[in-house]
């Protein structure tokens, strides 16, 4: 842990790396409980094969996670005060609190079931089918593909749906990263988190371009009308 360098970006992702191969190893101190209970019940008072005991790994096993744990609220917290960020300090408070509730397994990581469930719980309607519009979401987030975001892209999405802008370039940057830099959104990442009657509304008003619709000339001609 005190060898990791680099940027506070940089840094967060190492440490969110060695968490998630920590937290890989706790069966292993499962299995010695069992074998502790093992040498207890069999009255064996010394063991010749390791110094160690189990009290002392225990103590370890939970320095280490405290150590983890302070140096990741750290790291974020350095990458939030270097972030530009839109959103009040109240809302980056909710979404972690969300975060940190549906990281079940506590690497600092949201799978796609867990970002569903996260998402569910701050109110959007988003479909658990394969192909639908939760895959559209965690597409949009998750931009090196291996199915799991951290925070610093959830609240990176968080903020793109969240912000209200008056300004064009706002607009058209909330609808870039909700379509995956495309120059064109489709219905499903539309529906992803919007509602029905405003989807609805956005399709019968945009041009049809690609696969999808044509955001940035809408945006234009919405906000020069």
């Amino acid at each position: 842990m005190s060898g990791i360098s680099g940027s506070s970006d940089q840094q967060l992702k190492h440490v969110n790396e060695r968490q998630a191969q920590v937290a890989g190893h706790s069966a292993a101190l499962t299995e010695l409980q069992d074998y502790n209970q093992r040498i207890e019940d069999a009255q064996i008072a010394e063991n010749p094969y390791t110094e160690h005991t189990l009290d002392s790994l225990k103590n370890t096993w939970v320095a280490l996670n405290t150590l983890i744990k302070e140096k990741v609220t750290a790291l974020e917290k350095e990458v939030l005060a270097k972030s530009d960020t839109g959103l009040t300090p109240d809302q980056v408070k909710e979404f972690k609190e969300c975060f940190t509730h549906f990281d079940q397994d506590k690497d600092n990581f949201l799978n796609r079931l867990e970002l569903g469930a996260c998402l569910k719980s701050l109110g959007q309607d988003v479909s658990f089918e394969e192909g639908g519009s939760l895959d559209t979401v965690l597409k949009a987030i998750d931009h090196d593909g291996d199915g799991c975001v951290n925070f610093e892209e959830f609240l990176k999405y968080m903020e793109s749906i969240s912000t209200v802008s008056d300004t064009p370039s706002a607009v058209k940057d909330a609808f870039k990263i909700l379509a995956n830099d495309k120059d064109y959104i489709t219905e499903a990442e539309l529906r992803s988190v919007l509602p029905p009657e405003k989807v609805a509304y956005l399709i019968k008003n945009m041009k049809k371009l690609g696969d999808g619709y044509d955001y940035k000339s809408w945006t234009d001609h919405a906000y020069n009308s």
